[in-house]
């Protein structure tokens, strides 16, 4: 190792040594008159600059290199942290000003407020056989009201898990507004009502099909599906209605709404994948819609059959 320094320490010290040796003769030359570093033969310059090249040379020691850091004012981790604190602890709370112009959703909500209010929830439903019914009238649970918007309970089933959920109330608002226009949208005779039970073609997934379609083009579009499907009776027409009381149970309810989703017909599925599309597209994928349904139908029919004869039996 020492070989090999000594070298390269003895040459740099030549090259500092030539480099003064050949500026002190540009001094020389330029005090004499002769041509010096600025090749005119201006005596003073080049003494004045030649010297203090010199100078520089004969100080040279070593570079110190200081490091500082100097804190990014647009740190994107430390804004995103500050962004998780103010949506968890300083959202929305009872206290907070009425919100009128929009629905608030359960992200705006500071935490602590939605946990205090899911375990009064819970120990609601505990005590009450597995039921919120009645909740808000608890003294023990009331309602919640954040932002002037009221908040209740609501049963979650996640993979076969009761628990206990919220909901804006609006929203409960909204989706019956919501469902009431589908109904009228798709009944093509107004004289049609629902009577309870089961839409076989869900009034959701009817609406996820037409989505983007002018309200004026509603009527016309499912009174040309009703005529052009033999099995596809949309709105409230009655052989569009299947009665709880024909054996139609809670759970084959559960049953077909799963075989439904898990054929390509969940509804927001549908309403993404017919962004777009024009209303000839829409209308051809009802030919898709009446295949499936007749299978589940068969299934139905089977299936009311089996829990009718049970019925009959108790």
């Amino acid at each position: 190792m020492k070989a090999i320094i000594k070298p390269l320490l003895g040459n740099g010290k030549k090259v500092l040594t030539n480099g003064a040796d050949l500026a002190a003769k540009a001094v020389k030359n330029g005090s004499n008159g002769k041509n010096g570093l600025n090749g005119n033969g201006n005596g003073s310059l080049a003494s004045y600059y030649a010297k203090e090249q010199v100078g520089k040379l004969k100080n040279r020691g070593f570079t110190q290199v200081v490091e500082q850091f100097v804190d990014n004012p647009n740190d994107l981790a430390l804004e995103s942290a500050r962004t998780e604190v103010r949506r968890k602890f300083t959202g929305l709370t009872e206290r907070s000003l009425t919100v009128t112009d929009r629905i608030i959703s359960l992200d705006e909500v500071d935490t602590k407020v939605k946990n205090r209010y899911r375990n009064k929830l819970r120990k609601f439903y505990e005590s009450h056989g597995g039921s919120l019914k009645g909740h808000r009238e608890d003294p023990d649970v009331g309602k919640l009201v954040v932002a002037g918007q009221e908040i209740r309970g609501k049963i979650n089933v996640s993979k076969g898990r009761r628990d206990v959920k919220l909901k804006n109330t609006l929203k409960d608002t909204e989706e019956r507004r919501r469902r009431l226009f589908a109904e009228e949208s798709q009944t093509v005779d107004p004289n049609n009502k629902f009577t309870g039970g089961h839409h076989r073609f869900e009034l959701s997934l009817g609406a996820a099909i037409t989505d983007g379609i002018e309200e004026t083009q509603l009527k016309p579009f499912w009174k040309l599906v009703q005529n052009a499907y033999p099995n596809l009776f949309p709105g409230n027409h009655p052989y569009n209605q299947v009665a709880f009381e024909m054996g139609f149970t809670d759970k084959l309810h559960k049953v077909v709404h799963r075989k439904l989703n898990a054929a390509g017909l969940d509804p927001k599925k549908v309403k993404k994948a017919l962004a777009g599309k024009t209303a000839g597209q829409k209308f051809a994928f009802m030919d898709k819609v009446s295949k499936v349904l007749e299978e589940i139908d068969d299934f139905m029919a089977k299936e009311m059959r089996k829990n009718r004869a049970k019925g009959s039996k108790t």
